[in-house]
């Protein structure tokens, strides 16, 4: 008999709460189909930007005796890129798990 993990988070129903932090395996279109094969609840994308941002230059981290700041400035490409990119990559496999993403 099967155990059912599924998880409503804000009002979406994941299969099970395993979600995949944004950055680790999901930098790629590929990486996030295999995890969503793996079994994945739902894959964290990185930010996306409204329109095309650099970032900021380097240096974007300081560091002292007591801690770490980071300022790097949240680069992307723009939803528009990415929403091209994210269609074709989805036509190519059978990925349809939740992904969870931040909008600047």
């Amino acid at each position: 008999m099967a155990v059912d993990l599924s998880v409503d988070l804000c009002g979406v129903k994941l299969k099970n709460p395993t979600v995949l932090a944004s950055g680790i395996l999901g930098v790629s279109a590929k990486t996030m189909i295999r995890v969503h094969e793996m079994g994945a609840g739902a894959i964290t994308l990185k930010s996306l930007t409204s329109v095309p941002r650099s970032g900021n230059k380097s240096p974007v981290v300081l560091g002292t005796e007591h801690y770490f700041m980071n300022a790097v400035g949240l680069s992307g490409m723009g939803v528009n890129w990415q929403r091209r990119k994210s269609g074709t990559e989805s036509r190519r496999s059978t990925c349809h798990r939740q992904r969870l993403f931040s909008f600047v």
